[in-house]
């Protein structure tokens, strides 16, 4: 993690996954806890198609991980809300072993703790 993030997941697959997307459900309890600026990271390990480079500034480079997806301000209007994110590299058909999600903001500030109900890979 970095320092000053609000929260991060680290999910290895079993068996690598054809990704196109991710989606994110909100937790049961408190806005506050939902993440509002995110990236999401996946460890590539095939694609059809040429691969964009996504700025990363001002963050750092995740060794072995390209940038996939960059939200700010993002919003859950209700409980237990699903959203669906597609990759914005490029890439199509990837096969993705590990994705890492960093939550730099929640709605609340940082003091509260992250919460997500799912995470979901998009095919």
């Amino acid at each position: 993690a970095e320092e000053g993030q609000a929260g991060w997941v680290h999910i290895k697959f079993r068996k690598p996954l054809i990704m196109n997307g991710f989606g994110l459900t909100s937790n049961f309890d408190s806005e506050k806890r939902d993440p509002r600026d995110f990236r999401f990271y996946a460890k590539i390990i095939h694609h059809e198609g040429e691969l964009k480079k996504l700025n990363e500034y001002p963050f750092k480079k995740i060794e072995d991980f390209d940038l996939v997806k960059i939200v700010k301000d993002e919003k859950f209007e209700k409980r237990n809300q699903n959203k669906r994110y597609a990759f914005d590299n490029g890439g199509k058909h990837m096969i993705v072993s590990e994705i890492k999600l960093f939550m730099d903001n929640l709605q609340g500030g940082k003091d509260e703790g992250p919460s997500l109900l799912e995470i979901q890979a998009l095919f």
